[in-house]
């Protein structure tokens, strides 16, 4: 799927892309430490991978560990071309908190919290996530301007959302449409073992014994799965991979010219 997604873009209008990218870099004099991407990540909280848990204990029935909770959790993420994630914002499913969510947490403090009906961002979550994330940025700056890369959703578009941009000095710039998995450092290299350090504290809970990996040991876990994913070293793979930073739009270019189909030559009867 990958693959026949990538071979749909004609590599010009990636290029003007990347174009567009450098020029206002320079224009504004962003430095690596001030570039940032942006993306929502949903996970159902107690679903691990497809596969059986066999205990050593005869008497202890093995069973699946994706049948447990499948409440949605939504992820909101950042991080920076020099390789720092942002505390992030999570939204929960929910009309309003409970403290048995956040007993005996062990969740920072830091961290952003969000409710909706459904566990999904909306307009006013997104413009709750870009204050937060204008507190953060913020203390770690070193030129006038921050550069904020993200995808084209409409809840990210809002006239409210826009006009604070202007007046904190950062730079929304959107990806083309259907383009995050080329161009988007956090699903480039990021989200993919987001998923996997998750489902492992899913597997590790089912093995010793829980039966429902509930939005309460999510809160618990988080933290944990986290600091697994967002290491230095692959949030800068992530940046470096995009060709985003440093600046190297062939890597990607020359993804898209290697899948796309090449068409053999007409024979002539």
């Amino acid at each position: 799927m990958e693959l026949k997604r990538t071979a749909v873009y004609e590599p010009k209008d990636i290029e003007a892309w990347f174009h567009q990218y450098r020029d206002v870099i320079i224009e504004h004099a962003v430095m690596p430490t001030d570039i940032y991407n942006f993306d929502e990540l949903g996970f159902r909280v107690g679903m691990g991978k497809d596969q059986w848990i066999i205990t050593r204990e005869p008497y202890r029935k093995a069973y699946l560990s994706t049948d447990t909770n499948r409440e949605l959790v939504t992820m909101m993420e950042t991080i920076s071309g020099d390789g720092v994630d942002l505390p992030p914002m999570i939204i929960l499913a929910g009309a309003q908190f409970l403290h048995q969510w956040f007993k005996n947490s062990a969740l920072p403090n830091h961290y952003l919290l969000g409710l909706s009906e459904t566990g999904y961002s909306n307009d006013e979550l997104a413009f709750d996530w870009l204050k937060h994330f204008n507190v953060y940025s913020s203390r770690r700056q070193l030129g006038a301007y921050r550069l904020l890369i993200f995808n084209s959703h409409g809840s990210h578009l809002t006239k409210e959302f826009i006009k604070y941009c202007d007046n904190q000095k950062i730079i929304p710039f959107t990806l083309p449409p259907h383009t995050s998995h080329l161009l988007q450092p956090l699903n480039v290299v990021i989200f993919q073992p987001y998923k996997h350090h998750h489902s492992e504290a899913v597997k590790q809970a089912t093995r010793t014994g829980c039966t429902n990996f509930n939005k309460v040991k999510f809160l618990h876990a988080i933290e944990s799965i986290r600091r697994q994913t967002f290491k230095l070293s692959t949030i800068k793979s992530a940046f470096r991979q995009a060709g985003l930073v440093p600046y190297n739009p062939q890597i990607v270019l020359n993804s898209i010219r290697e899948a796309r189909p090449t068409t053999p030559p007409s024979t002539t009867l």
